[in-house]
C-alpha cells in the first residue's frame, strides 16, 4: 500500500483519487470548497468522440478508445443530446467539407439538412454527449470527501510532501510547477443563456478554426464559447487574478459572430451572465491534447486537455506505482 497525496480536485485528481483510494491511501488537497471546481466545472463539458479534432490523429484516437470506458464508469453523470451537431463553416473553416467527412468516414454520424443555418457546407449529427458537471462535483463529493483537505498547495511545500508520501501527484494542470515553455494560459469566457423555445437542435459546434459552439450546462441552460472571442486574456503564466474585462464587448463579438450562421439566435437564448475560468495549453497548431508528464523523483505533474484523458493518465501512473 502506498501513501498518495494528490493536488488537485478536478477531473484528473478525482479520477485517480476514486481508482487508487481501492489499494492505497490517498489525500487530496484542493484550494476550493468543492471538488470539481474551476475549468474542470466552467467548460463546455463534452464526452468527446472525435469530431472536434479533425486535425489531430492521436487525440482522435483518444476520444474513441475512452468514449465507452467513460459511459462504464461515468454513465451516471453523462446526458445524451439529441442532433448534437457539428457543422463546416463555408469559407472560416481550416478545412473543407469534404475533407472533414473524408476524414471521418466510417464514424457513427449522419448528415442533416439544417436549412436554419447560413455559410455553412455541411452538418452532421454525432453521438457525443454532455458530462454534467454540477452532477460530477456533487458524485466525487460524495465519494471522496473523506480523503479531502481544502488548502492550497505552494511549490515550496512540494518537498515536505515528497518526504511525508511515497507519491506526489500534481493534478493543477500546469498551475503548479514552473509552466513549460510551450505552454500558455487563457483567461476564458463562456456565456450563460435560459432556452426561451425549443432549440432546432441539441449542441451547435462549428469546425475547424476561430469558431463558436454552442452547448448544453445544465437544465434548460446553454452555453456560448469561442476559439477567438472568448479568450479574454493570455499569458505564459498561470491566470489566477480576476481582472475587471469588459464582458459585453466580448459577448457581443460571440453573438454577432454567432449570428452569421444562425441568424435566429436571439429569438431562442436569453443571456443570463458571463463565466469565466482559466486554461492551461499547449502551442500546438493540430490541436493536440494528449496528456502529458513531468516526473522529479516521487512528484509527477500532469497536464491534459481532455477529461477523457483520464485513462491514459492512470494508466501511466499505475506503471509508477507498480515499479515503485
Amino acid at each position: 500500500m502506498k501513501n498518495i497525496a494528490i493536488i488537485g480536485g478536478g477531473w484528473v485528481g478525482c479520477h485517480l483519487a476514486r481508482e487508487f483510494s481501492r489499494e492505497h491511501k490517498i489525500t487530496i488537497y484542493e484550494r476550493n470548497d468543492h471538488l470539481i471546481s474551476e475549468a474542470s466545472l466552467i467548460n463546455q463539458n463534452r464526452l468527446h468522440y472525435g469530431y472536434h479534432y479533425a486535425r489531430n490523429g492521436r487525440t482522435r484516437q483518444l476520444c474513441r478508445t475512452t468514449f465507452h470506458a467513460f459511459l462504464k464508469d461515468y454513465g451516471h453523470l453523462v446526458e445524451d443530446i439529441a442532433d448534437n451537431l457539428y457543422a463546416v463553416s463555408q469559407d472560416e473553416s481550416l478545412l473543407d467539407d469534404t475533407t472533414i467527412l473524408t476524414i471521418f468516414d466510417d464514424w457513427p454520424h449522419r448528415v442533416v439538412y439544417a436549412p436554419w443555418l447560413d455559410n455553412t457546407s455541411c452538418a452532421i449529427a454525432t453521438p457525443e454527449k454532455f458530462i454534467n458537471p454540477l452532477l460530477a462535483s456533487e458524485y466525487f463529493e460524495a465519494l471522496l470527501s473523506q480523503f479531502v483537505i481544502n488548502e492550497e498547495i505552494v511549490p515550496n511545500e512540494l518537498p515536505l510532501l515528497q518526504q511525508d508520501y511515497d507519491l506526489v501527484l500534481d493534478c493543477t494542470n500546469n498551475f503548479l510547477l514552473e509552466p513549460e515553455e510551450n505552454c500558455f494560459f487563457e483567461r476564458v469566457m463562456m456565456m450563460l443563456y435560459a432556452i426561451e423555445r425549443p432549440l432546432p437542435f441539441g449542441a451547435l459546434t462549428y469546425i475547424d478554426g476561430e469558431l463558436f459552439s454552442l452547448y448544453p450546462y445544465g437544465d434548460n441552460i446553454m452555453s456560448l464559447s469561442h476559439v477567438k472571442h472568448g479568450i479574454l486574456s493570455q499569458s505564459a503564466s498561470p491566470i489566477d487574478a480576476y481582472i475587471d474585462h469588459d464582458y459585453n464587448l466580448h459577448r457581443s463579438r460571440m453573438e454577432n459572430h454567432a449570428k452569421q450562421y444562425w441568424p435566429d439566435f436571439d429569438l431562442y437564448l436569453r443571456p443570463i451572465a458571463p463565466v469565466c475560468s482559466t486554461k492551461a495549453k499547449i502551442k500546438d497548431k493540430s490541436a493536440n491534447r494528449m496528456p502529458i508528464y513531468r516526473q522529479r523523483d516521487n512528484l509527477v505533474s500532469i497536464f491534459t486537455g481532455k477529461i477523457q484523458g483520464i485513462y491514459v493518465i492512470k494508466n501511466h501512473i499505475q506503471a509508477i506505482v507498480n515499479q515503485a
